[in-house]
């Protein structure tokens, strides 16, 4: 999350628009102010996250919201269902 960029708000891009959603929802549950970024907002596929980072931040808060998310991110997929008619990976 180091960046030469003055905005306070980073990006973090997760791609499937549901993947983001859940993965939204867990950063919230486990404390922390966060938007999803999907459809119409970024492009279809491109679902991302929002952190705004600002002064009364601690480095404790900054570590807690990356371990937070590199948990959320190695959550995989539900395998999909062959009622819906897609292939089961």
């Amino acid at each position: 999350m180091l960046s030469r960029d003055v905005t306070p708000i980073r990006i973090v891009p997760v791609g499937d628009e549901d993947r983001a959603m859940r993965l939204g929802a867990r950063l919230i549950a486990d404390g922390h102010f966060v938007n999803v970024a999907v459809f119409p907002a970024v492009p279809v596929g491109r679902g991302a996250i929002r952190i705004m980072l600002n002064n009364h931040h601690t480095l404790t808060d900054v570590r807690a919201v990356v371990e937070s998310l590199a948990r959320g991110l190695s959550l995989r997929r539900p395998p999909v269902t062959r009622a819906s008619g897609a292939v089961r990976r």
